[in-house]
């Protein structure tokens, strides 16, 4: 008999696996289904050959074959805010959110700071979200649009969608956003309140669904829409269902490993059964990206606790200044030389993530 992993893979390797293969070392923790095939070579069909060029360069940066002057990637955390206390997630336990908390809400001064640094430098990518629910913010949408006008290629939002209003994706869609990447992580809404705690399911459905009527009405292929499923053992059984739903909908279906948001025993206990293992690992979001809080702290990763990790402060130095930081390279040395085991905060991720299997 097929397991749900058999059947979810077997259902978005027939559909085409869309995203950046993985090289020997480095292991995806996402498996797309993509409606349009090769997601990349839609996106660049729709924005231009530039696109299809960042993105080669992001390829071999992933792969740890480059090392890039400036991050190819920002994701910009405007505030530590959510309105879901996600079982995946920090905010479910207030103590560990707790070490990481801080008071400052993202200026536009320093929105504006970034925004003309990483255009000096031909940034191509930034996401307006980390570890805060977007729309929370009443500035995104406007963001947006001071991306888009920098020339950005490719800007990124994930969001629950509990906020999507229709005035809301009208504003996100006209500003120019890319690509709108909506967490569902269930198929029913007795699974999804499960895991998304404060969460409604029908009303972030319709809400999605109204967010593809506005967008096609509009004549518009961008943002594309991508609905993600974290892998965990309470939600597991409802992959194929949410395969089956999704995927002629939404432009990219997901279905994503668990990552513990700190490597303690309740967040371990989560993963899935069906969690995929690789053989060997080591990380290249220090080659392609990095974090800036609203503080302005700037870190090498999206990890939840990379606060941990924190190179220094963008107020105080500057992107550019940060990414050529000894720290940072030190860190890209590790990893390309799978020496990771060395730096505490990476050995915690990495083995409670990727490499741990029950």
């Amino acid at each position: 008999m097929a397991t749900t992993q058999d059947i979810s893979n077997a259902n978005i390797a027939a559909a085409g696996v869309c995203e950046d293969q993985p090289t020997e070392r480095i292991f995806d923790y996402v498996l797309d289904h993509c409606r349009h095939g090769d997601i990349n070579a839609y996106l660049e069909d729709q924005i231009g050959p530039e696109f299809g060029a960042y993105r080669h360069r992001w390829r071999q940066a992933h792969n740890l074959e480059i090392e890039t002057d400036f991050p190819m990637h920002i994701s910009i955390e405007s505030q530590l805010k959510c309105n879901y206390r996600c079982t995946m997630c920090t905010y479910s336990d207030p103590e560990a959110i707790a070490k990481q908390h801080y008071d400052d809400v993202l200026s536009e001064e320093l929105y504006d700071q970034i925004i003309e640094e990483a255009g000096e430098h031909g940034c191509p990518s930034i996401n307006l979200n980390v570890l805060n629910e977007p729309l929370l913010d009443k500035e995104t949408p406007r963001r947006i649009k001071k991306a888009k006008d920098a020339g950005f290629l490719d800007i990124r939002m994930n969001t629950n969608a509990s906020l999507l209003t229709e005035t809301m994706a009208e504003a996100i869609i006209d500003a120019g956003l890319t690509r709108l990447y909506v967490g569902l992580d269930g198929a029913t809404a007795e699974t999804y309140e499960k895991v998304r705690i404060g969460g409604n399911f029908e009303k972030v459905v319709k809400n999605v669904e109204r967010f593809l009527e506005i967008r096609n009405a509009k004549g518009l292929t961008l943002p594309i829409l991508r609905v993600s499923f974290v892998r965990m053992n309470i939600n597991e059984h409802e992959i194929p269902a949410f395969m089956e739903f999704w995927q002629e909908k939404a432009d990219m279906v997901t279905i994503q490993e668990y990552q513990p948001p700190t490597p303690e025993d309740a967040f371990i206990g989560q993963h899935a059964a069906s969690k995929r293992v690789p053989d060997d690992y080591t990380c290249p979001q220090p080659f392609e990206r990095v974090t800036i809080k609203g503080n302005g702290n700037l870190t090498p990763c999206c990890a939840q606790y990379s606060y941990k990790l924190t190179i220094g402060n963008v107020k105080e130095n500057g992107i550019h200044s940060l990414w050529n930081s000894p720290k940072l390279k030190n860190l890209r040395r590790h990893m390309k030389e799978g020496t990771w085991d060395q730096l505490p905060v990476c050995k915690s991720c990495l083995e409670s993530s990727y490499l741990f299997s029950k």
